[in-house]
């Protein structure tokens, strides 16, 4: 065998081994982007919801979260599409990641209304809206 033959047999070796790296990468990828809820709308800065209305916007939709009494929040949803409310969580940032779960009460087809519980400082909501294909998700802070 002859030295251009050893290398020509390194090469497809070489190549064979990158195919099959690529084929793995693009796999795990996918599996990522099912597993995550869809995109994250970014929250505006500063958000404080109890004192005045704050908004997470995304290129075609918006929640709108602010105060409509003893801690109660109002969530207004503003888009093309009519929405459901997916899912909506409280969640504790402080070492213990305790969550709790909440049942909005409906109050218009775009709006809905939160009793909240008492909560400790740096509680988080995070919400799930199914609008679009997939659902666009918020966190707003407390």
């Amino acid at each position: 065998m002859g030295p251009w033959n050893r290398i020509w047999i390194l090469f497809v070796i070489v190549a064979v081994g990158l195919v099959l790296s690529w084929g793995q990468v693009g796999r795990k990828a996918g599996q990522r982007l099912q597993a995550e809820p869809g995109p994250l709308l970014r929250t505006e800065s500063p958000c404080r919801p109890w004192q005045a209305p704050c908004a997470a916007i995304g290129a075609e939709v918006a929640l709108v979260l602010g105060p409509a009494g003893a801690r109660r929040l109002l969530l207004k949803y503003v888009g093309a599409a009519p929405a459901e409310l997916a899912e909506l969580r409280l969640l504790e940032s402080g070492g213990e990641r305790r969550a709790w779960t909440l049942t909005p009460e409906r109050v218009a087809p775009a709006l809905w209304q939160l009793q909240m519980p008492e909560l400790p400082a740096g509680t988080l909501l995070e919400l799930r809206v199914r609008c679009l294909q997939p659902a666009v998700s918020a966190v707003f802070p407390l």
